[in-house]
């Protein structure tokens, strides 16, 4: 049987699969929620002929009452996915509906749309068959020690965590979830812990014939953990690509520590500090910081954990929310300090982390040592091809690089799809300080309406909204800000961001002041 034939559509150098349901630029996926992206299909089925508010709604919303705002807000997520902050490819006629002004051409197509890459792949959350939810860290803590270790052949095109997790306990065949990431192949598997006993499946998945191209079983005690780890990427590997140097090979093997006490309380550490909405940072900080100190003192030269604990440090002196739950460390040198002095010694113990160096980078650009920072990402980046982390785009932001943060967030959701909400304030920091105002303010609404505890999105919100005479939407941010951080002064921001260029920090100095804000 041959391939299955899908009919997309072209225009402006996107492609719209209605079938898959997926959006992409080239060979990147681009999210978009369910109903933004059937608003954005109608338009483009029903090109170059003016749609009205009401069919639109009806087609997208049937059965259902909704307000023009649904409408809106669906229209704004689309011209954000498609960088139409000009409304050139969707022009708005007042008063009247929409119209998809560019040329859309139709075509059937009989191969999934693979990527440049030979080798890409994707390493789902394998599946808690323990009967135990509370195992869930121990599981997707191997995934993901799965995908880092994958991560650090140049030859393979890795998946970042978040997009491969968005696939957590879901029923979608191989071929479909291949399409949406963009993958060859994906690394499926279950984990049964009963004790100190494990049993481990892996089967490694061809999404374009959905066939089996290598599976395994293991029975072994969790104290052999990291050997099976190990094996399943050198059998991945020797799968994959044919030519692979010892070298990296060598890479791979992560240091264990001598104590697995130490493995588990540092995946329950991570688990703990995933945050995602951004909200009640002192209560998470002060878990996930009394979790990874137990891991130190089950083996105190395990460097993941001081890594992990570094982290909840630097949380401490950034979140201005949390005097309750980690005493007041908002702002303290000796908070930025021993994070400082924590990172160093996670990369003392495992120079080959790239995530040890990254982390020493966060803290020292914190630490205001720009360039000793670049220099630790850079680092990182050496020793894992396939390493990401939105947080580095943000600190080329703040060291006058905009247009390279841009850039590198255009190339990190290559890997990640389905990226991170956080990215969106990322990015629309970026556009702000590039004087694209419009582009920062519908990344910045989108930051804000996922995150609504993200502050820094608000305050960039406000500015970039009152800079473009949004004033009630600039007013609106303004006041959230101040209800949340009632002390906050645009002075004190500027103090702790510390922007290298003095024309980035007067343009914000400008919006802020624009929405109301006090100096």
């Amino acid at each position: 049987m041959g391939p299955t034939v899908q009919t997309t559509f072209r225009f402006e150098g996107f492609t719209l699969d209605a079938a898959r349901g997926v959006l992409r630029a080239g060979d990147r996926a681009i999210e978009l929620r369910p109903k933004s992206f059937a608003v954005l299909r109608y338009l483009v089925e029903n090109s170059s002929r003016l749609v009205s508010k009401e069919e639109l709604i009806k087609a997208v919303w049937p059965k259902v009452i909704v307000t023009d705002d649904s409408l809106a807000r669906c229209i704004s997520d689309v011209r954000s996915a498609l960088c139409d902050t000009e409304q050139r490819i969707i022009k708005t006629m007042q008063r009247r509906g929409y119209l998809l002004s560019a040329a859309v051409s139709r075509a059937a197509v009989e191969e999934e749309p693979m990527l440049q890459y030979r080798a890409s792949i994707a390493v789902l959350p394998f599946g808690n068959l323990s009967g135990d939810p509370l195992q869930d860290y121990f599981v997707d803590g191997l995934s993901e020690d799965l995908i880092t270790g994958l991560s650090r052949f140049s030859e393979l095109l890795v998946i970042a965590r978040h997009s491969a997790f968005k696939y957590k306990n879901t029923q979608l065949d191989a071929k479909q979830i291949g399409a949406e990431l963009g993958v060859r192949y994906l690394l499926v598997g279950n984990v049964r812990r009963d004790g100190e006993r494990i049993r481990t499946s892996a089967q490694l998945v061809d999404v374009g014939t959905g066939t089996q191209r290598w599976a395994q079983n293991y029975n072994h005690d969790f104290s052999e953990i990291f050997t099976v780890q190990d094996d399943v990427t050198r059998n991945i590997i020797a799968t994959l690509v044919a030519h692979i140097t010892k070298t990296e090979l060598d890479r791979t093997i992560r240091k264990p520590p001598q104590n697995l006490t130490a493995y588990d309380y540092y995946l329950r550490g991570e688990a703990a500090m995933k945050n995602p909405e951004w909200v009640n940072w002192g209560e998470i900080i002060a878990q996930g910081r009394g979790l990874y100190e137990k891991s130190i003192a089950a083996d105190p030269r395990y460097a993941p954990s001081f890594q992990g604990l570094a982290y909840t440090y630097l949380k401490a002196y950034l979140e201005p929310t949390n005097y309750g739950a980690i005493g007041g460390e908002y702002r303290k040198q000796e908070t930025i300090d021993h994070a400082l002095s924590l990172a160093r010694r996670a990369v003392t113990l495992d120079g080959s982390l790239p995530e040890a160096h990254a982390m020493l980078g966060l803290v020292l650009h914190w630490h205001y040592r720009r360039g000793e920072a670049i220099t630790e990402f850079d680092r990182a980046f050496a020793l894992n091809p396939n390493f990401s982390d939105p947080r580095f785009g943000h600190v080329l932001c703040q060291n006058g690089r905009a247009l390279d943060a841009i850039d590198y967030f255009n190339r990190i959701m290559r890997l990640d799809p389905f990226h991170s909400p956080l990215n969106y304030y990322f990015l629309g920091n970026a556009y702000y300080h590039c004087d694209r105002y419009e582009m920062a303010v519908e990344l910045l609404r989108t930051a804000t309406d996922r995150l609504p505890g993200l502050l820094p999105a608000v305050i960039d919100h406000a500015a970039a909204a009152a800079l473009l005479e949004y004033d009630q939407e600039a007013s609106a941010a303004a006041a959230k800000l101040l209800e949340r951080l009632p002390g906050f002064t645009i002075t004190g921001w500027l103090d702790l961001i510390r922007l290298a260029k003095r024309e980035d920090a007067d343009r914000l100095a400008n919006g802020l002041r624009k929405a109301g804000l006090p100096a």
